[in-house]
């Protein structure tokens, strides 16, 4: 996070309050209006292979006031922007301080001696995952070193509590071409290593963390291909190929352990759960000396009395800064499933109740009106249709009832997705915003103010056709900088 993120994830942190709410203030600033010239000229843009749909919106008298559209109630499909609207759901419902928290605990009463090695052993260590998507291998052997430390030398069993997310892990009108990608990670409660296989450097060649549970075959011969790794997704299974062999088993103590050259970037798991196992497996190995293979526990009733330990992720606001800035399809999709698994609904699946909650607080407590279809937390699927005067509602209003809460998680030009491609702004304009992208999709969607100042527009850009892509980029860095001409001049 940059500076400027902390020092907000801090405040916010700190506040004695929780969530920061308008202040009475002085009398708002007086009505703006975009001139007739301006006006005309945005109602030229696009043609026959770009659509452009724009709302715009006042926010000096902390109304939010359309104050243009261009078809801005027409419903399309809106990639990541979707993603404005899961981060307003969960700081509304949660908070910017609310943390996931994962744990591992066993029975004392369970607990026996053993005179010949004069090892301690628990009967059983149960763990319990939280759907942090910030979770690493790391982080449980640091959950597993506390038990450790606490005088249990070794564990006979490592019971895993089943998954309360959703079972379909493919989400509503996710495309089958993005199947193994790792920005298509399945979401669920035992999250952990972004739910993706990925190597990473050690000799002597390269370490592949999470696969020693995990089925992974290699080629015999290379057969001139460049180094990567597969996922066998039309078998829908956690199977994986290395297109070059394995490398010779490394120095002693690293046994048990893969060693491959290096692959293309990660392939994300069908079945979260088999890489949680697996990772646990690799965390409990490492902390208590050997450890069992771990298993999914559906049926057994936790004990009374349990000692429990905890490791806490990182605050809601800074996993959403993540999210909004670099785009994080898992991180969303987790944060959207986990208000479904805290407020569980009987006969309702994750992804029906998720979307439930989300519409209930956009509708009642950001004012969002008419009717919207959100069926993920990302925006991956194409089934989310949603109008750009609706976003334009839900900013105006997170701006209204927690000022610079929102505005400070999105990204500015040169972080994240606006790293490239972002519109030249004139001096002292800046721009915060959400960018959206899909086949023939282009999107943006935030704020525009002065610097230091509280923003002064909240908008929606929408370009959809067939000749999206460069085009549309083109003409949303046009109008963008168009608009904060007109308010450079103006303020």
């Amino acid at each position: 996070m940059s500076p400027r993120r902390w020092g907000l994830a801090l405040l916010l942190l700190l506040a004695p309050g929780g969530l920061p709410t308008a202040p009475a203030g002085p009398p708002p600033a007086a009505r703006v209006a975009l001139p007739d010239s301006l006006k005309t000229w945005l109602d030229a843009r696009g043609g026959d292979s770009l659509s452009v749909q724009l709302a715009v919106a006042d926010l000096t008298d902390h109304s939010g006031a359309l104050l243009y559209g261009r078809a801005a109630e027409l419903r399309q499909t809106p990639a990541s922007l979707v993603k404005l609207l899961t981060a307003s759901s969960a700081l509304e419902l949660w908070g910017p301080r609310h943390r996931l928290t994962t744990r591992a605990g066993y029975d004392p009463a369970r607990i026996t001696d053993d005179r010949r090695s004069g090892l301690r052993r628990a009967e059983a260590l149960w763990i319990q995952g939280a759907g942090d998507p910030t979770l690493g291998r790391a982080d449980l052997v640091a959950l597993f070193r506390q038990v450790w430390e606490e005088g249990v030398d070794r564990v006979e069993a490592l019971l895993i509590r089943p998954d309360a997310f959703d079972p379909l892990r493919l989400g509503p009108g996710w495309m089958w071409d993005d199947a193994g990608g790792a920005y298509a990670a399945r979401p669920s409660q035992l999250t952990v290593q972004g739910n993706c296989l990925w190597a990473q450097p050690g000799a002597p060649g390269w370490e592949l963390p999470g696969a020693a549970l995990l089925r992974v075959e290699t080629e015999p011969l290379a057969r001139g291909m460049p180094a990567r790794l597969e996922r066998d997704w039309p078998r829908a299974g956690d199977r994986f190929t290395f297109m070059v062999p394995l490398l010779p088993a490394g120095p002693a103590g690293r046994r048990g352990r893969w060693w491959v050259r290096p692959p293309e970037p990660a392939c994300n798991v069908e079945w979260p759960d088999s890489l949680f196992r697996s990772v646990c497996f690799e965390a409990a190995q490492e902390v208590f000396g050997a450890a069992p293979r771990p298993q999914l526990d559906w049926s057994a009733v936790e004990p009374r009395g349990m000692a429990w330990f905890r490791h806490v992720g990182p605050p809601l606001v800074q996993v959403l800064d993540s999210v909004l800035t670099e785009s994080w399809n898992l991180g969303a999709e987790c944060t959207f499933q986990g208000l479904a698994a805290e407020r569980p609904l009987k006969g309702r699946p994750g992804w029906e109740r998720a979307a439930e909650l989300c519409r209930q607080v956009l509708h009642d407590s950001l004012g969002m009106t008419d009717w919207f279809r959100q069926v993920d937390g990302s925006g991956m699927s194409r089934y989310n249709v949603v109008a750009p005067r609706q976003f334009v509602q839900v900013l105006a209003a997170m701006e209204r009832r927690h000022p610079g809460l929102l505005v400070g998680l999105l990204p500015r030009p040169g972080e994240g997705t606006l790293a490239t491609a972002a519109p030249r702004l004139p001096a002292g304009v800046e721009l915060a915003a959400k960018t959206g992208t899909l086949r023939g999709v282009t999107g943006l969607a935030g704020y525009l103010g002065r610097e230091g100042r509280p923003p002064r527009l909240a908008f929606c850009l929408l370009i959809t056709g067939q000749g999206s892509g460069r085009a549309a980029l083109q003409l949303r860095n046009e109008i963008l900088a168009r608009l904060a001409g007109w308010l450079a001049a103006t303020s």
